[in-house]
């Protein structure tokens, strides 16, 4: 006997099966493989990897990736190896992948993943403005393309619309970003910059203490998006006081051309 139980709660709605079937299936006669990694990502490229099982297919592997959660339906691309360089991916997005073997004459194996990745921001360019007007949500960690680095404190740079205590309401439009006490944190983000180009990085800060030595902020930018990387410093941390927005502002010319990170490091007792 095989049983089915639908729950109904109160109220005037219908619960309807149409089709069921049971019929009978072989198993896969080899197994799955297992560990499935992802590495070497950029914004368009990304690496997926994966360990064969204890008796590998002699027919190679099948994957399928995609920007959907979704298991696959159907078939994937045939593959001989356990890793596959994927290309013309879309900047800034999650992808999810799966892989299974090639049982050869018996089918397939079931489908091992779903595995993960999120490719890289493409650089931006200049002029480039951020007031975290769009695509933030209030009272959640900044993201996006902006990556964080916290250096003390259990806290990370925040957006926020609905807040105003604290001196935390936007000096323009509805959003800004704002630290709390106790913490020191890094904001990066990914530029193309020009070699010989003058550039003037500013932002404009405050805080609700009096006493500029109780926090501040530094401008730098690198090659890297961590602490270490931030190996050319713009403005060193520049006390902010209570009042209005303060600008802290700085001009920079790197050497040669490329994509460089700038950062933002706040710092609050």
């Amino acid at each position: 006997y095989i049983r089915i139980v639908v729950n109904r709660n109160s109220g005037d709605f219908w619960a309807v099966m149409d089709d069921i079937s049971l019929v009978e299936t072989s198993p896969p006669s080899c197994s799955e493989p297992s560990a499935l990694t992802s590495s070497n990502i950029t914004a368009t490229t990304a690496d997926i990897s994966w360990t064969p099982p204890g008796s590998p297919p002699s027919n190679g592997y099948e994957y399928y990736y995609s920007t959907s959660n979704t298991p696959p339906g159907g078939s994937g691309t045939p593959t001989a190896g356990t890793s596959v360089s994927l290309s013309g991916l879309t900047s800034n997005t999650t992808y999810y992948f799966w892989v299974r073997s090639d049982c050869g004459g018996s089918g397939y194996s079931t489908w091992a993943g779903p595995a993960s990745f999120k490719t890289a921001c493409s650089p931006g360019s200049i002029p480039f403005t951020e007031g975290f007007e769009s695509g933030y949500t209030d009272q959640t960690a900044v993201g996006g393309c902006w990556t964080q680095q916290s250096m003390a404190g259990a806290e990370v740079w925040t957006a926020n619309s609905s807040l105003t205590s604290y001196n935390r309401t936007p000096r323009t439009g509805s959003f800004n970003a704002y630290l709390r006490w106790g913490n020191t944190d890094w904001l990066f983000y990914p530029l193309t910059l020009t070699g010989g180009t003058t550039y003037k990085f500013s932002v404009y800060a405050r805080q609700d203490g009096s006493t500029s030595s109780d926090a501040d902020i530094t401008l730098a930018y690198g090659s890297t998006a961590s602490d270490a990387g931030m190996t050319n410093v713009v403005v060193s941390a520049q006390g902010i006081v209570n009042g209005n927005y303060q600008e802290v502002t700085g001009n920079f010319t790197p050497a040669s051309s490329g994509t460089y990170y700038i950062g933002i490091k706040g710092y609050i007792n």
